[in-house]
């Protein structure tokens, strides 16, 4: 497939721009592994205007100051896109002024964390006990299934 052929598939038309998911959150921070999205759709007839339909957008949502429009690839197990074997590719902005991450994308981004508050934290996980952690934080009796019952 060729490029241009695989962005007309996954981001449409500028048009389509009025119909994508927006999201703002606090900070995407390495923004190394995420290619301009001027560079990647160079040569794309429709890229240039996609690119400022978006930023359009995003500057009547709330975003402000100048940063740079990249492009991320999402896999297939993220969940995101409407084809389980490809994955799907989202744009990002960052405002360089306090550094929020603004994403906008063709499709809805199952991704919990987007819409929880800024000191919702998910701890790593341990090598201990998931069961001996619950009892330890929510003060459970350890039960044993079956004719044990609770100890």
């Amino acid at each position: 497939m060729n490029r241009n052929a695989l962005w007309d598939t996954f981001f449409g038309t500028p048009d389509c721009v009025k119909n994508y998911h927006f999201y703002s959150y606090e900070y995407l921070d390495d923004c190394g592994f995420m290619p301009s999205a001027s560079e990647m759709f160079s040569g794309w007839p429709d890229g240039e205007t996609l690119i400022a339909r978006v930023e359009e957008r995003l500057k009547y949502l709330g975003c402000k100051g100048e940063g740079t429009m990249q492009i991320m690839w999402l896999p297939p197990f993220v969940g995101a896109g409407d084809h389980n074997n490809y994955g799907c590719y989202v744009l990002h902005y960052k405002q360089l002024e306090d550094g929020i991450s603004w994403l906008a994308s063709p499709f809805v981004l199952p991704f919990h964390r987007l819409f929880q508050p800024d000191d919702f934290e998910s701890p790593r996980p341990s090598g201990r006990d998931r069961l001996d952690e619950r009892i330890e934080r929510n003060g459970l009796p350890p039960y044993w299934p079956g004719n044990l019952g609770n100890f």
